[in-house]
């Protein structure tokens, strides 16, 4: 797709979007500044760590996002809770490291520079 078709889209490019079914358990994943799961290979969601039962799996909505433009209020209550969730290119480069094998391919690849 050339655009978010649903706030459950997952940015995998450029002007390009995966826009998720309502079987996939991406549609129900909710967002953490503290997540528990991550992206592989552009389009998988996968434990980032133990996930204990009936613990709610968790995505860093920014590193599902690369436009520039694109925010939201961030209501997670994580205690390093950011308050406002910005695209990929505006965290924190010690953030960045921390997500490193756990984002989509195109942030791996720094084709994204922060403006």
């Amino acid at each position: 797709w050339r655009k978010a078709k649903s706030r459950s889209s997952i940015q995998i490019g450029n002007h390009c979007w995966l826009n998720l079914f309502r079987t996939c358990v991406g549609q129900y994943l909710n967002h953490s500044c503290v997540p528990n799961c991550g992206i592989k290979d552009s389009i998988k969601v996968v434990a980032m760590k133990k996930i204990k039962k009936d613990e709610e799996m968790t995505i860093d909505y920014s590193t599902t996002v690369g436009e520039k433009y694109w925010k939201m209020p961030c209501n997670c209550g994580a205690r390093k809770c950011r308050k406002i969730i910005l695209p990929y290119n505006y965290l924190q480069l010690a953030l960045k490291k921390k997500y490193k094998g756990w984002v989509s391919e195109i942030y791996e690849k720094e084709r994204w520079k922060r403006p």
